[in-house]
């Protein structure tokens, strides 16, 4: 499938670094990253894209991050054609090209969505295939992490799929035309809404990864345990 990185045009050194640590991976093409510093916001919200109400509480970069991820589903859609989309501080499992074909192939053509990673340090909800009347919830224990790439991207894994209820943030994911189609029909105009936090109070939508959890029949599924992870010794200039 086509694939992409998301990066600033200012942030050459965090793209040269994206591609020394995943060459496994093969062809990524560059997604020039939307600074939602820029953008001209009353045109925003003359072309539907956001409401007016709501694009006064986003953070600077999660405007661009928004944009960036929904002029990204609009291409999956023209072309007709799958894709990985990822952001530049993403780091890839060694064998993440043989174990997510495993796992999409699993799936077949019953996917529209496949989050590979998420934010661990938010709550993940999920069901495991032929236990559907138990919610599974996990949250990582991030008090002291300190992420090795060469000893994630080598940890021995032999991972599941899951359905995706609820998570969090948009290291890497895997999107189908019609997944994308689902995504960009439903997060446009961006706007007020509340979403039913798994296992905390509503969350208000702060971010295009909280709209991207209320998008109606949607088959979303996850890996478990994760085959992407975000570097931790940077933060991320798109979200």
């Amino acid at each position: 499938m086509d694939a992409y990185v998301i990066n600033l045009d200012r942030s050459a050194d965090r793209l040269a670094r994206f591609r020394e640590i995943n060459d496994h991976i093969g062809s990524v093409r560059r997604f020039p990253a939307i600074d939602g510093a820029a953008v001209d916001r009353q045109a925003l919200v003359r072309d539907g894209i956001f409401e007016a109400d709501i694009l006064e509480l986003w953070r600077v970069g999660a405007v661009g991050c928004g944009l960036s991820h929904l002029e990204l589903w609009g291409e999956v859609v023209r072309s007709g054609r799958p894709a990985l989309i990822c952001e530049d501080d993403a780091i890839f499992h060694a064998r993440f090209g043989a174990l997510s074909g495993q796992l999409l192939g699993a799936l077949g053509s019953a996917w529209d969505f496949v989050k590979w990673g998420w934010n661990y340090n938010a709550p993940f909800g999920f069901d495991i295939p032929g236990l559907t009347t138990i919610r599974w919830i996990v949250r990582a224990d991030v008090a002291d992490i300190s992420l090795k790439v060469d000893e994630f991207q080598h940890y021995e894994v032999a991972p599941t799929i899951v359905r995706l209820r609820q998570s969090f943030g948009t290291v890497g994911y895997s999107v189908s035309p019609a997944g994308a189609r689902k995504l960009r029909e439903f997060c446009r105009p961006i706007r007020r809404m509340q979403i039913s936090g798994i296992s905390t109070a509503p969350i208000g939508n702060g971010g295009i990864d909280v709209m991207m959890n209320a998008v109606p029949e949607i088959r979303a599924f996850a890996a478990l345990p994760p085959l992407v992870m975000a570097r931790d010794d940077v933060t991320t200039t798109i979200s």
